[in-house]
């Protein structure tokens, strides 16, 4: 059962007086034979807490990303049905004027359809 890194895990690991989740061992030991074992010293948790920082602040842009689109594909239906309703479009033909529109505009979809929408 494998649990989720993030930065407040990490911190209860390093309180608990366990070791970093991603620190194996202290020293890395390579062995090529004829050669002598080289040892370097792994350096502190800080990496592992960028790394946990990292992982939070990309699930927050994706999460943030996708609330984004879902908003803008329900502005969109709207628009669509207000243009159905109200102009006698077909959902293909208001489709397609936002899309132009957007286009036309250098613009987004989504504001296009919240401007038909009058917000």
């Amino acid at each position: 059962m494998s649990k989720s890194i993030t930065a407040a895990r990490i911190a209860a690991l390093r309180k608990a007086g366990e070791a970093c989740p991603f620190q194996v061992a202290k020293d890395v030991q390579l062995e090529t034979p004829g050669q002598d074992r080289l040892h370097h010293p792994m350096e502190s948790c800080e990496t592992c807490e960028h790394i946990a920082d990292s992982l939070e602040t990309f699930a927050a842009d994706q999460t943030m990303s996708l609330r984004s689109q879902l908003q803008d594909a329900k502005d969109i239906g709207r628009a669509k049905g207000k243009m159905q309703a109200e102009l006698g479009f077909t959902e293909q033909e208001a489709h397609r004027y936002i899309q132009t529109t957007a286009m036309n505009t250098r613009r987004s979809m989504g504001t296009v359809a919240r401007e038909i929408r009058g917000w």
